[in-house]
This record gives C-alpha cells, sequence and structure tokens, in this order.
C-alpha cells in the first residue's frame, strides 16, 4: 500500500488534461499519514565498512546523531532506509534535500529505493546518481538547482508555472512554505516529460537532518507532458510526488 499512496494521489489530481495556467483542484498532503524511514551511519576502517545503530524517523523529518565512528575508523557517508516508494518515473531517487544534507556534511549519502541502493557523492551534479546493482550511473539533462526566485530559463517557464500552481494548490502546507524564496528548482528533461522537482532549505535556526519537510518547506516532484495526438500536441499534468 505504501508503494501505491503517491501513484493514487497522482492518478486521482492529474488524469484531466491541465494547461498553462490552469487552476488545479485543492491537494491534501499527507492524507494516509506518514512512513517510518532509517538511517545509518556508514564507518570505514582498515578491514573494511560497517554501520552505526539504527536512527528512526519518518520519510517527512528524520534526525541523525553525531556519528561516533569506532576506533580507527572513519565515516564514510550516511544511509537512508526508505519506505517502499513508487517515484512514478522520475528518474532521480535522492532527494535535493537529502542531497543537501551530504554536501553540507561533505560525505557520500546512499538511499535505497526498493531494492537498489542509489548513491550521490558531494561535488558531483545533484542530478548525477549511481547505482549500486550495476555501477550505472544516471544520464538525464539535467537544468540547476536554480533560485526558485530568480531567473528561469525560457524553456521552462510553463513547467515553472505548472508547478507554481500546484505548490499554491496544496491546501495543508503553511503559506509560509509555499514562498519560493524557500525553495531550489531542478529541471529535468526527457523529451516527452518535463520534471520539476522543487527542494526547500533548511530553516536559518533549523537543525539539519534528513526527510522531505523543512521548517520553510517540503520537496516535491512535478511533471508536465507533451502528448501527441491526431489534432496536435496537448500539454498535460503528469505525476506529482508529494514527499520526495
Amino acid at each position: 500500500m505504501n508503494r501505491r499512496r503517491d501513484a493514487v494521489l497522482a492518478a486521482l489530481l492529474f488524469s484531466a488534461a491541465l494547461g498553462y495556467g490552469v487552476a488545479l483542484a485543492s491537494i491534501t498532503i499527507n492524507a494516509q499519514g506518514t512512513y517510518r524511514d532509517l538511517g545509518v551511519w556508514l564507518y570505514k576502517s582498515a578491514s573494511g565498512f560497517g554501520f552505526g545503530p539504527a536512527n528512526v524517523g519518518t520519510n517527512e523529518h528524520l534526525d541523525m546523531p553525531s556519528p561516533s565512528p569506532p576506533t580507527g575508523a572513519s565515516v564514510a557517508g550516511v544511509e537512508v532506509i526508505r519506505h517502499s516508494l513508487d517515484t512514478l518515473g522520475y528518474p532521480l531517487h535522492i532527494s535535493l534535500v537529502d542531497k543537501l544534507y551530504a554536501v553540507n556534511h561533505r560525505m557520500p549519502i546512499f538511499v535505497s529505493n526498493n531494492s537498489v541502493l542509489w548513491s550521490y557523492t558531494p561535488g558531483d551534479p545533484v542530478a548525477q546518481e549511481r547505482s549500486l546493482a550495476d555501477n550505472s550511473v544516471t544520464n538525464v539533462h539535467a537544468v540547476g538547482p536554480l533560485p526558485a526566485n530568480g531567473a528561469i530559463p525560457d524553456q521552462y517557464q510553463a513547467a515553472f508555472a505548472y508547478a507554481k500552481s500546484v505548490l499554491a494548490s496544496i491546501s495543508n502546507l503553511p503559506d509560509s512554505q509555499k514562498s519560493l524564496g524557500n525553495y531550489a528548482v531542478l529541471f529535468i528533461d526527457d523529451g516527452a516529460t518535463t520534471w520539476i522537482e522543487l527542494g526547500p532549505a533548511f530553516g536559518p535556526k533549523e537543525a539539519e537532518h534528513l526527510g522531505c519537510q523543512t521548517e520553510v518547506g517540503r520537496d516535491m516532484v512535478m511533471s508536465m507532458r507533451t502528448v501527441v495526438t491526431s489534432s496536435g500536441s496537448v500539454t498535460k499534468g503528469g505525476a506529482f510526488l508529494q514527499c520526495f
């Protein structure tokens, strides 16, 4: 059931064709509650790799204590053991918030997505993730992250306007968390679908943590897709990941 939650929401909310600037029905996030996620520190020593104890949180908020490597070991990264999540075709698997946590702590992050473990190393392009199952690397066209209240490239103006309409339609997200000044935006374009990920900053006095929700916003993914019909091209609203 966990895997289908976002898919069901997407089907209900975005089954109809939606054009540029079209108002959306009200969206309610966390209608079915939150889900348990785990976080562990990864340590490296001369004898190999090991894990610290599991720290329990949710997909919304997962606190990590300060790392405590055993004698002779060093911190090699952080791993999120995530609840089962259907990303609805979005080609990335680690959220901008989790990547921000990794960048600020200067360490790799590993995130499980069902049976596959994905990694991101700070310093790499933000859309470059590696699958530990086959050592493959994502190969997508990405633009950003960019300040969401800054200049948006012309080719993504319509997609960004659609993403803003989705953000505005969320009924139980505080207005303070809808301010574009709190977000970075990442565009992923696969030719037929434009994906828009909004990644929030941490609050000015907020302790950094994993999970999609911060004091000033939440990590979300929207998409627009172009469908070619006999009468021409039609732009439709696509997937919506309410917590990523």
